[in-house]
């Protein structure tokens, strides 16, 4: 929540906080350590105290033994109470009052060898904010998932009594604004009803929320970022590799006679291209060009494909970098026999590329538009 900035107030020590008496104890000021804090909206002001116990176990340590023992006795005795904490203006008269019995003031003199001071006080309240200024976002928790354009939205308010709606929560984009309404959840409470009983200022039950700062998901190859890229390479070499091996799970994927023919002498990454859909996502193409020579020499060219790959790499790690599981069903017939892969990349760079598309996860709905690029 925006709020002000803590006002401190605290009453005037009478004499010092610690000064000899006649008997040859110290006297301490318990009203020295005590903090008067307010913070919030005029009108509907919030206030507390708490002990100075920094400044309390400095003074101590300059009289008596400043134990832990010791000091949480005396902390354990300070104890009082406002005569308000809510609904507070400024210019509004606190006081403190204390709750120290007899029995506790003497415990406390004989345990530290000292005389304690202290006696109810006065505090004014000041620096309370404008209730005009009430940022509403200050009571939503608000939470965007995903990546523009196709970004998520989830909002919630930080008070049971409140509820939230949203008028749209999906296919959100950077710069998109949405709007959030707040009502009571009881329908039988207005809210004002509802911002008093939380001690709030009543506010506009909506507020427009502007999407920002969200990754996008890349378009063309420079956006894919340089450290996603080489997880990407990485865990594509590992795939390609295994498919090479007997105990390939890719291999059986295909049938028997792929199986046969898998074994290419060399691999190597050809290019990169990246695939729009028509929801604004992309699928990433890491294509590999194969070598064989087991019935007579041929070149394919064999795709891994990765989802939901964005322009950042914040909060990323190498676990959310996952290989679609479409990749197995590449192949290019030769002489009867099939090997994976395609037996050329015309598609791409003619601009036709209804084969490759006919292979991608079937969720995949493409727009036609497409960057290439070798690597």
């Amino acid at each position: 929540m925006k709020k002000s900035k803590a006002i401190l107030i605290i009453s005037a020590a009478i004499g010092a906080a610690a000064a000899f008496t006649g008997c040859g104890k110290q006297k301490v000021d318990l009203n020295s350590f005590i903090k008067i804090d307010s913070d919030g909206y005029d009108g509907y002001g919030n206030a507390s105290y708490s002990i100075d116990t920094e400044n309390l176990e400095t003074e101590l340590t300059s009289i008596v033994d400043a134990s832990s023992s010791n000091l949480q006795s005396l902390e354990n005795l300070m104890n009082g109470e406002l005569d308000k904490t809510e609904s507070l203006s400024n210019g509004d008269t606190l006081t403190f009052n204390w709750n120290i019995s007899e029995n506790q003031e003497k415990a406390i003199e004989d345990k530290l060898g000292i005389d304690i001071v202290y006696e109810s006080f006065e505090s004014t309240v000041e620096g309370l904010e404008d209730p005009a200024n009430f940022d509403v976002s200050s009571i939503l928790e608000i939470t965007t998932y995903g990546a523009s354009p196709t970004a998520t939205i989830e909002v919630n308010a930080i008070y049971e009594d409140l509820n939230v709606k949203v008028d749209k929560s999906k296919g959100l984009s950077n710069g998109e604004e949405v709007t959030i309404t707040i009502v009571p959840r009881e329908l039988d409470k207005t809210l004002e009803e509802v911002c008093a009983e939380y001690n709030i200022p009543a506010f506009d039950p909506e507020f427009k929320y502007t999407i920002d700062g969200l990754p996008n998901y890349v378009k063309t190859v420079d956006e894919i970022p340089e450290s996603v890229l080489s997880v990407m390479i990485e865990k594509s070499d590992k795939i390609i590799a295994d498919m090479q091996t007997d105990d390939s799970v890719e291999a059986d994927n295909c049938g028997k006679a792929l199986y046969e023919h898998k074994n290419y002498d060399s691999f190597k990454v050809h290019s990169i291209a990246v695939l729009e859909e028509e929801d604004g996502g992309s699928i990433v193409l890491v294509i590999y060009e194969l070598h064989f020579s087991v019935h007579g020499e041929l070149t394919t060219y064999y795709p891994i494909a990765f989802s939901d790959i964005k322009d950042s790499d914040e909060g990323l790690e190498s676990s959310d970098i996952r290989p679609s599981d479409w990749r197995a069903y590449t192949t290019t017939k030769m002489d009867n026999l099939l090997y994976y892969g395609y037996d050329s990349l015309d598609e791409f760079t003619n601009g036709t590329l209804d084969h490759w598309i006919n292979v991608l996860p079937y969720s995949y709905e493409p727009t036609g538009n497409y960057d290439y690029k070798e690597y």
